[in-house]
């Protein structure tokens, strides 16, 4: 295609986008209730003063649907891509049963696997098979775990950013900072890189309306958003490996998904200390130690800062990732004990 039709296209899917955003905005509480998916206050770990929406992951979702109709009709993008987008797709649908039906987590991890064993199957560019370890300079063949291990590694990601979506707007601003370092580290072509631009402007609105505390993006909205990155990474990385580009090696990786994956692995241990189920929620989050100190705006800011900047001193900059890595997870527990001693002396108070 020549510039001219790319342009069209691009316009066409934000005009498209731009209808289906207001419709869902405006008619939001009538659609919520019509698909009983709103979010109820609790009082324990939901402070929102009225029940909202859980509507504004059904954007992306008729989104996808769009973008794939459209990528099958024309073949503007791989194969791969079309099944990145499928069980995206597939994963929204389970976290919408989630939303409406509050599935146990072991149901929603044992549909999720089969969903992801389904995928991965389809297309050896979504399997992970080899990796890249910079400490010494050596890759590691999975060989035969490699499936296991891709499926494991993306159920790690996706409740790692199920886990963030605990204030207004962390996790879709999450997935934006993810995607714009896809896009930036990988050097994407043109025509998905438009795409990928498409998504983002999408999540843009969303995240400013969620901000706003107009809808939520519900389990329905982090399954789908955490599987097309999840997924997206590692059609890229195995892309990268394939053509002998520069490799993304395992730490850098790591500092990409760091934080949300080390807060993760924080509460499961503690839950399991205190004889509590890993998967019951509390408010003991990062992101819930920060708001009860700061602002929702300056909460976003610093887990943003904590986010990007491993991620820009070890890509961009090429500063030692190891170090790097030593360095914000010390910092991290550092936050969090001084957030609990905080906590502990206004208890006493």
């Amino acid at each position: 295609m020549d510039k001219t039709e790319n342009i069209a296209i691009f316009t066409l899917f934000i005009v498209f986008s731009i209808f289906i955003q207001t419709i869902i905005y405006f008619k939001r509480n009538y659609i919520s209730n019509y698909l009983k998916i709103n979010d109820y206050p609790d009082k324990i770990r939901k402070f929102h003063k009225n029940k909202t929406p859980l509507v504004a992951s059904l954007s992306l979702f008729l989104i996808f649907i769009f973008t794939l109709l459209f990528n099958i009709k024309l073949n503007i993008l791989d194969r791969d891509f079309n099944v990145i987008l499928f069980t995206s797709i597939l994963m929204f649908l389970l976290g919408f049963l989630d939303d409406r039906l509050n599935l146990k987590p072991y149901i929603k991890i044992f549909f999720s696997l089969i969903i992801l064993l389904f995928s991965i199957s389809i297309s050896e560019n979504l399997i992970i098979n080899k990796f890249y370890i910079k400490t010494y300079d050596t890759f590691f063949y999975l060989k035969s775990f490699n499936i296991f291990f891709t499926i494991l590694c993306l159920i790690i990601l996706i409740n790692a950013l199920n886990l963030t979506d605990g204030i207004n707007g962390l996790a879709v601003g999450i997935i934006i900072f993810w995607l714009l370092h896809i896009i930036l580290f990988f050097n994407l072509n043109f025509n998905f890189n438009y795409v990928t631009i498409f998504i983002i402007f999408n999540l843009v609105i969303i995240f400013i309306n969620i901000y706003k505390g107009k809808y939520f993006l519900g389990d329905s909205g982090t399954l789908l958003l955490s599987t097309f990155v999840g997924l997206l990474f590692i059609k890229n990385m195995n892309e990268y490996i394939q053509n002998s580009y520069v490799v993304i090696s395992i730490e850098e990786i790591f500092i990409i998904f760091m934080l949300p994956g080390i807060d993760m692995l924080r509460l499961f241990i503690s839950r399991l200390i205190k004889k509590k189920n890993p998967f019951a929620g509390d408010n003991n989050h990062f992101h819930h130690l920060i708001i009860k100190k700061f602002s929702l705006q300056y909460s976003l800011i610093i887990y943003f800062l904590f986010i990007n900047t491993p991620i820009i001193l070890s890509l961009y900059l090429k500063l030692n990732t190891i170090y790097i890595i030593y360095f914000f997870i010390i910092l991290y527990l550092f936050t969090i004990f001084f957030f609990f001693c905080n906590k502990a002396n206004n208890s006493n108070l």
